[in-house]
């Protein structure tokens, strides 16, 4: 299992000021998380990756690869408590991903760009469990529907002329559908404001997609795929997530 260093830094910063606020003097705290009560929110996440490395092996001898990623995703959403520590709700998805595979040898370099951005809507219910005061866990189950596009690009240039040896590109379309259950920590700031970051979460999804390529042909595939997560995937890459709450 692989732990994002942003995704402990979230938690870090969490932590750290759920101690900072529990060692002021507690006065009389009314808990925003009661029935009745509406909140508007937003998570939102950011991936900058760039590595270099030498590939040695028996099918690509004394390669140099250079990998580049560019992610970001936001999810606006609105909530109602409908009792106590309860809420239903909706969201907007929004994610954009580029990645760039770069693999050059004496001779040549073969260039791979890979770009896709992601749209939905997701309806989730949600239980709140304090464990301390204003600090605990949540669950979060959710039904979400992303439509997908995405287009792959790969090139060969000689590397003394720069020629092109080689092109092709492809464009898939993809409709994802997902059931999922979310494990999050909140913190209370005030009986107006609340931070959440993601912990995890178990998911399904079922993927129906269209591809096609330069030479005009066109396939129709479907993928289903049951994933249990500690970490923020890329369409969901939650990392904070903040809360207004009002009446």
């Amino acid at each position: 299992m692989k732990i994002s260093t942003g995704h402990l830094l979230a938690i870090a910063m969490l932590l750290t000021t759920f101690v900072s606020f529990a060692q002021e003097e507690e006065t009389e705290f009314i808990s925003p998380l009661t029935e009745g009560r509406s909140l508007i929110g937003g998570a939102f996440g950011i991936v900058l990756e760039k590595e270099d490395f030498e590939l040695d092996n028996l099918t690509n001898p004394d390669v140099m690869r250079e990998t580049t990623t560019r992610a970001s995703s936001f999810s606006p959403y609105y909530a109602h408590f409908i009792k106590d520590q309860v809420l239903i709700g909706g969201r907007l998805i929004v994610s954009t991903n580029y990645d760039e595979i770069l693999d050059i040898d004496e001779d040549e370099r073969e260039i791979t760009e890979n770009t896709a951005r992601s749209y939905g809507l997701g309806v989730f219910t949600r239980k709140y469990f304090t464990l301390i005061n204003k600090f605990g866990f949540y669950l979060s189950p959710e039904l979400s529907y992303i439509y997908q596009k995405s287009n792959r690009d790969f090139r060969i240039r000689d590397q003394q002329t720069d020629n092109i040896l080689f092109e092709s590109n492809s464009e898939t379309n993809g409709d994802i559908f997902e059931v999922s259950t979310e494990l999050g920590l909140y913190y209370v700031l005030n009986d107006r404001l609340s931070i959440e970051t993601r912990l995890g979460g178990i998911g399904y999804t079922y993927t129906v997609f269209n591809s096609s390529n330069n030479e005009e042909s066109t396939l129709r595939q479907s993928a289903s795929n049951l994933a249990l997560s500690f970490t923020n995937t890329l369409s969901f890459n939650r990392i904070f997530a903040i809360n207004y709450f009002f009446k």
